[in-house]
């Protein structure tokens, strides 16, 4: 493994671990009726996994991440904010979205 793969997964792992916090930071608002709140963040999470996904993609022969596992989360996502519906929208993000995240990371 090069310098610059082995720099790019550090830096994915601890992006990973910010990603966690910000998806239950989320996740939080969603529970306490923030729900403004909780849709302001939602940009930066996406784009966020958008980030990680390319820097997963690109070091695919380093680790054993299947990066298609977020499909279905990514999916259901867009249904609960499609529908406006905040209670799926948080549930998606806890059960499913953050164990995808938590595996990752114990993967890298």
């Amino acid at each position: 493994m090069n310098e610059q793969v082995r720099e790019l997964l550090i830096t994915a792992k601890d992006y990973l671990q910010r990603l966690q916090a910000g998806v239950s930071n989320i996740v939080d608002f969603l529970r306490q009726g923030e729900e403004g709140k909780a849709l302001e963040q939602i940009p930066l999470i996406i784009e966020g996994l958008k980030w990680l996904c390319e820097a997963l993609d690109g070091t695919k022969n380093y680790h054993s991440i299947d990066i298609v596992q977020l499909n279905s989360a990514l999916e259901e996502i867009n249904v609960a904010l499609e529908n406006t519906d905040y209670i799926l929208l948080g549930d998606v993000l806890e059960y499913e979205l953050l164990p995808v995240l938590e595996e990752w990371f114990s993967i890298l």
